[in-house]
């Protein structure tokens, strides 16, 4: 059996076993801060809101592993999604059952909120699709289902996020940036999804990957603008250019700018290289390593 912190030869591989001690540090730092009465008088309370942020944290970030992939020209670090989507899981179903430890285990109270709160209804639809992807993970349902039905059940991933993010938002205060954040990659993720595959491998393809990446920022502030502007009653146009200037600091649309605009400065080396014929120890590490882990 390989362990998170070996490659498929079941040698040691140090990027795997950084990202899976930094998947586990969250949970860990959440259950020490919870023993040691760190999280305040309702500890209960921040435990859930921790574990579900980290939840959809570390979903979108096995959804940004493919982009990343292909905008790096960096093939070894696929083999870190299922883990990373694994571990979005645990996190969600350790936020279901601190949720369960609230309510004093009172299993009729649980079903009865989830029944009648519609944020909760999201919170659990969202969880069972992630326990589906989870279950069926491993090499052996990939092999039982077959590549092409095991790739189509995955493509729910996309779905799953849209209802994660409904269910955050769902629970959104007014000047809250996190949630709006979410949503902004959010919309970046379903434009890659859609576009940028195409856009990201060709002739243009880093520039294409930041106007992606400006739109997603636009769209994010007009969500925004739209949220606080029905919210307040301030008027809509006035909250849109306060989103796109600093005067109240940096906003959700500019965070959302940031990883796709990163993203795409660090794709250039290796195209670069690739034109050049430069060989450099990453760069080689690709070529044999690009066929699916």
């Amino acid at each position: 059996m390989i362990t998170p912190w070996q490659d498929r030869s079941g040698r040691f591989y140090p990027f795997k076993a950084v990202v899976f001690a930094g998947l586990l540090l969250p949970g860990v730092w959440t259950a020490i801060a919870f023993g040691l009465g760190g999280l305040g008088a309702l500890r209960l309370n921040a435990a859930i809101h921790l574990l579900g942020i980290w939840a959809l944290r570390f979903l979108f970030l096995s959804l940004l592993i493919t982009p990343a992939k292909e905008i790096l020209h960096w093939a070894r670090l696929v083999q870190v999604r299922r883990m990373v989507g694994v571990a979005a899981f645990a996190y969600a179903l350790a936020h279901l059952l601190f949720y369960v430890a609230e309510q004093s285990f009172d299993v009729a109270t649980v079903a009865d909120e989830i029944f009648f709160r519609g944020f909760l209804t999201v919170g659990l639809a969202a969880l069972l699709g992630l326990a589906l992807l989870a279950a069926t993970s491993t090499d052996k349902m990939m092999k039982k289902l077959g590549g092409r039905r095991w790739r189509r059940l995955h493509r729910l991933v996309y779905a799953i996020a849209v209802v994660a993010t409904l269910h955050y938002l769902q629970q959104l205060m007014l000047g809250e940036r996190e949630p709006i954040v979410m949503l902004g990659l959010l919309y970046w993720l379903l434009l890659y999804r859609l576009l940028g595959v195409t856009l990201a491998q060709g002739p243009l393809g880093l520039f294409s990957v930041v106007l992606m990446s400006i739109a997603a920022a636009v769209l994010t502030a007009l969500t925004e603008a739209s949220l606080i502007s029905v919210a307040s009653g301030v008027a809509f146009g006035r909250v849109l250019v306060l989103n796109f200037s600093l005067e109240l600091g940096i906003r959700p649309a500019w965070i959302v700018a940031l990883p796709g605009i990163i993203l795409a400065c660090a794709g250039i080396a290796p195209r670069y290289q690739a034109l050049t014929g430069m060989k450099t120890p990453s760069a080689s590490a690709v070529r044999p390593l690009s066929r699916r882990p």
